[in-house]
């Protein structure tokens, strides 16, 4: 039986990462179990807050959606990832500064472009609005105790349909496949969890932190 992975990110990065498979022959297939719904919101006045902290791109709509737009891309934004960064500049911003690892991977350069911040206008920490998921994996506020972070939760996670008559056709062989069906996800909650369930599928835990590690981050 051949392998194949099994995509369970969201759209749009699930059918990015099935065709990035198959052009070096891997088969795949794409079938999200979440789905980002915008949250109606109230972000403050952005003259009173000096970047944003972006760790998924679904935030980044928000952004672009506020009736003062065209003021919060004028300032800095953090975000975690080229993924994001292509949808932040996308949106309208310039200043962009790129993590890496998520939002764990956000805290060096903050604090590196807060240092600047407090050297050029004298003051002890930068205010930050970071436009977030409802349900988090990293606390960035928490993370930065020494700035003043404004969380608002601008869209929620929420479980996607079934899957499709041709996904399930697909894995019906493949069921308890022993680690010739791997799992791609963002996080191991979602791998071990929903689509284990879903699927039967027995995999590697060190095939998915190798592929979240090598590749998922990468591409967030």
């Amino acid at each position: 039986m051949a392998k194949s992975t099994l995509i369970i990110r969201p759209q749009p990065d699930a059918d990015r990462d099935v065709l990035w498979l198959q052009r070096y022959g891997v088969p795949a297939l794409a079938s999200p179990v979440m789905r980002g719904t915008a949250l109606v919101h109230d972000l403050p006045d952005p003259a009173g807050y000096d970047g944003v902290i972006f760790t998924s791109r679904h935030a980044v709509d928000a952004i672009r959606q506020s009736p003062k737009a065209a003021a919060w891309v004028m300032k800095p934004a953090f975000v975690v990832g080229t993924a994001t960064a292509a949808a932040a500049r996308d949106a309208g911003f310039s200043r962009l500064i790129t993590g890496n690892g998520g939002g764990a991977g956000l805290i060096a350069p903050i604090r590196q472009a807060g240092a600047l911040f407090s050297a050029s206008f004298g003051v002890a920490t930068g205010r930050l609005v970071w436009p977030s998921a409802v349900d988090i994996s990293f606390d960035m506020a928490a993370a930065l105790p020494d700035f003043d972070v404004e969380r608002v939760p601008v869209y929620q996670m929420v479980a996607a349909a079934g899957f499709t008559p041709a996904i399930t056709n697909a894995l019906d062989g493949q069921k308890n496949c022993g680690g010739h069906c791997h799992v791609a996800a963002v996080n191991p909650a979602v791998s071990g969890g929903d689509c284990r369930r879903r699927t039967g599928c027995s995999f590697g835990v060190d095939q998915f932190d190798c592929w979240q590690q090598c590749h998922c981050q990468r591409r967030r």
